[in-house]
């Protein structure tokens, strides 16, 4: 029962980073047009939206794997071994001959802790990737109100100095306070990005080096990033 544990856990765990970076695709799409005239910072956008399909083509390949190669295919074998079983210690070999396997393609098994923990480290990058680019849109969109609602207040101002006769005074531009958002947001990117790649990297080398049968379908299934 405690392995059916581990197991769920760990779906539940790729499950939810694939919720994340889906819900950070649609938070991008939704705000698209309104973050259009934002023309300082697209930059940023675009590097956020290469990262995030970077990440979601990892962990879209890492669940095909798990489904389709580990649990579908173990699964299949399982049923096959128990139609042949004549008893039931067999049937309960059989299933724990799955279970170890399915364990060890997951890398919930001691020989595979240090890529495991090289994959957790990748699942946290990801937490912070979607933080950075909450913060990013959160003041981006802010920025959008506040210039929308200080044009809104100029015009008003200019129809009624006109109205009165005066000069028109121009206000504080909001430049700067957008340069120092695209600053910092590309730079954070920039950095989330490169911590990215090379902990894929590492990732990736590790897995291929370790030569293990059990994981050369994880090892062709990533290749394709």
């Amino acid at each position: 029962m405690q392995d059916y544990v581990r197991i769920f856990n760990f779906l539940w765990k790729l499950k939810r980073i694939d919720y994340i970076l889906s819900t950070t695709w649609t938070q991008q799409m939704s705000n698209k047009k309104v973050l259009s005239a934002l023309h300082e910072i697209q930059g940023d956008f675009q590097k956020a939206n290469i990262l995030r399909h970077e990440m979601l083509l990892f962990v879209s390949n890492l669940a095909n794997y798990i489904m389709v190669e580990v649990i579908q295919a173990n699964w299949k074998t399982f049923l096959d071994e128990v139609r042949k079983a004549k008893d039931l210690d067999s049937i309960m070999l059989v299933h724990q001959i799955m279970v170890e396997k399915i364990l060890e393609k997951i890398l919930l098994t001691p020989k595979n802790d240090n890529l495991y923990k090289q994959l957790n480290n990748l699942f946290d990058l990801i937490l912070r990737f979607r933080h950075s680019q909450d913060v990013l849109y959160t003041t981006a969109i802010e920025e959008c109100h506040r210039r929308f609602f200080t044009y809104a207040k100029k015009k008003v101002e200019q129809i009624g100095k006109k109205e009165e006769g005066k000069e028109e005074s121009h206000g504080q531009d909001s430049e700067p306070f957008v340069s120092k958002i695209s600053s910092e947001a590309c730079l954070n990117l920039q950095n989330l990005y490169k911590e990215y790649k090379d902990r894929y990297r590492q990732f990736f080398e590790t897995l291929v080096q370790k030569n293990d049968e059990a994981l050369k379908m994880l090892t062709f299934r990533l290749d394709f990033n």
